[in-house]
């Protein structure tokens, strides 16, 4: 704690010599962001933690008169008193000598540290507002410094051979980021250092990632492991986190904190993988991954995120890849014995992928919504939709899924006609399903397949809940079996030359497209200063709405995040509706969790 005390009262010397100092430190240390960092922890540190320990004898207290002063006037955990008198000032001395506590009685706690440069420039006994969120558009990130960080240790050159299931996957990239509200004092040098040195020793067992994707055939890329490394970028924010919606990104901010590829390859090349950690004002920083989807799903990114983690926090790697394609190798002879029609089709070598209407985009932008399910809300959804258990029961996804898909199709306007047919698509995991022989859980690839659901528009809209609840839980089961996944292999494998896609149009059709990440982990992404304050996917393929992504809540279990994907206009209509308001207004809005930021979360269901 001397040490604490010294380094404070040296920072304090330089800052009183600095010719721009005048009487409104709040002003100096906006200037002043080395300043501003070394305030912020060292500061912290010695005055909110151990604030009697400047009172430990009276000639301490004589002789750091001065110091006590300033550590009142500049700690940012505190309103800033920047206009008072020097009668105010010995005012202030003369009670944290006596009472060395006086400080944190006297003084008020503002709801946020990092909101000094907002505070009021006057005394008061209020918490300092929010700052207002700054529209995507305006929130400016530069890049700073950009590399390729390569594997601590080269494998011999190959190429990587993609199975039968990462074939199934578009050329699309998935964009998770982490946010973090403090590094907890440490430098930002120091965190880029030590996240490139694990990066490169966990490359190592993830080499794939430290590959290219190359020579597209049919949107089929081949990965060549060459060794080229993963793309790094360091980025700075113009703004405080708490001036950042982030729990509503969207495709214009989602791209600016994981964007696709930070650098150009002229032969058409694409990374596997791009990594950005971005500083902001307040000393907090987000880390944002893109990953390639037809090399790496959810499960796969996620899991070298949490190895990365371990590593920077020196601890052993809980779970290193298994690489082995030979696992979905297709049978001999492969033999398609289920009927993949309705989810999928083979596209013939003439046409477009996925055929978009040009001016899909043009009516409204796509904008996104993330929504917070409590254990209350998921409770009285599963309650509702089994009818006190006369149907079901039905998983948290399986409910909130179904009650998404009804919402959705009503604010598109597709339930006007009831005889037309809508469509629900889940995305399920394969791993716990294949028996012969088994996937292990740490295996590294996709293994996805999708379901689909159908119903009519007047039976998902007037009929119970149970009964689109109940189609859609059949789909699921009906896919996640091993016949099925052994005989998609085979499907694909019939049609090699061609491309496998799934069988809708996400910009024509009446579909609505959904995925399950709440049991992934994501708030175990630790890199040593704590776990994220919040943690999602930024953005989703251009102009595709009606997406839903179904993600863990920083409540922790029982708890879970919707970020919904609309047309702005459409989701006015979504957030209007009478029976979301119903659930969305059940209760009032309650502060409960740290984790939260200044964002309410109600009982129920809530815009984050």
């Amino acid at each position: 704690m001397a040490a604490y005390a010294r380094r404070c009262q040296s920072i304090l010397k330089s800052f009183l010599k600095s010719p721009i100092h005048s009487c409104s430190p709040t002003l100096q240390l906006k200037g002043n962001h080395s300043l501003l960092h070394d305030f912020d922890s060292l500061f912290h540190s010695c005055a909110v933690r151990q604030p009697s320990q400047y009172a430990a004898s009276p000639t301490a207290v004589r002789s750091s008169t001065a110091f006590d002063a300033r550590r009142a006037y500049h700690s940012p955990a505190r309103s800033v008193l920047a206009s008072g008198s020097s009668s105010d000032i010995k005012a202030q001395v003369e009670v944290s000598s006596s009472q060395p506590k006086g400080i944190e009685q006297s003084l008020p706690q503002v709801k946020n540290r990092r909101t000094y440069s907002a505070a009021t420039a006057t005394y008061s006994q209020q918490y300092s507002p929010p700052r207002t969120i700054r529209p995507p558009e305006d929130v400016k990130i530069t890049q700073t410094a950009v590399c390729h960080v390569k594997p601590a240790l080269q494998v011999e050159e190959h190429w990587f051979p993609l199975s039968n299931m990462d074939r199934l996957m578009p050329s699309v990239y998935e964009h998770a980021y982490f946010v973090y509200e403090s590094t907890k004092g440490r430098a930002f040098g120091d965190i880029v250092a030590s996240l490139k040195r694990t990066l490169s020793e966990v490359l190592v067992p993830y080499y794939p990632l430290a590959g290219r994707m190359r020579n597209p055939e049919e949107g089929i890329y081949n990965v060549h492991c060459d060794g080229t490394g993963a793309e790094f970028a360091e980025a700075y924010a113009d703004c405080d986190l708490e001036e950042l919606d982030y729990h509503q990104p969207g495709p214009v901010l989602g791209k600016k904190l994981a964007p696709t590829r930070i650098f150009t390859a002229e032969d058409g090349s694409l990374p596997p993988v791009s990594i950005q950690i971005t500083r902001f004002k307040c000393g907090g920083v987000i880390v944002g991954c893109s990953f390639h989807h037809q090399i790496v799903d959810a499960h796969s990114g996620n899991m070298f995120l949490k190895a990365w983690s371990q590593n920077m926090r020196s601890q052993p790697i809980s779970r290193l890849p298994y690489h082995w394609r030979s696992l979905l190798q297709a049978r001999n002879p492969p033999v398609a014995s289920v009927d993949h029609s309705i989810e999928y089709k083979v596209k013939p070598k003439s046409e477009l992928r996925t055929p978009r209407i040009p001016s899909a985009e043009a009516k409204a932008p796509i904008v996104a919504r993330t929504f917070h399910f409590d254990n209350m809300a998921i409770r009285t959804l599963k309650r509702e939709t089994s009818e006190n258990g006369k149907y079901g029961p039905f998983t948290s996804t399986e409910c909130t899924s179904t009650y998404l898909w009804r919402l959705i199709m009503k604010a598109n306007g597709f339930a006007n006609d009831e005889n037309a047919t809508g469509r629900m698509i889940m995305s399920v995991d394969g791993r716990k399903r294949l028996q012969n022989p088994c996937v292990p859980e740490d295996y590294f690839g996709n293994m996805i397949a999708i379901s689909s659901s159908e119903c009519s528009m007047g039976e998902l809209v007037h009929q119970p809940l149970a009964n689109a609840a109940t189609k859609v839980q059949k789909s699921i089961a009906r896919t996640a079996t091993d016949e099925n996944f052994r005989s998609l292999i085979d499907y694909v494998e019939t049609n090699k030359g061609s491309t496998v896609m799934p069988n809708f149009n996400v910009f024509t059709d009446k579909v609505v497209i959904a995925s399950s990440c709440i049991y992934l982990g994501m708030y175990e992404i630790d890199f040593g200063w704590g776990r994220p304050q919040y943690a999602g996917y930024a953005t989703i393929p251009d102009g595709i709405a009606n997406f839903v992504i179904l993600l863990p809540s920083p409540l922790g279990y029982g708890n879970l995040n919707a970020s919904v994907h609309m047309r702005a206009d459409h989701m006015e209509k979504l957030e209007k509706d009478p029976e979301f308001e119903a659930i969305a207004s059940a209760n009032e809005p309650s502060d409960r969790s740290s984790h939260t930021h200044h964002h309410h979360h109600h009982h129920a269901v809530a815009a984050v």
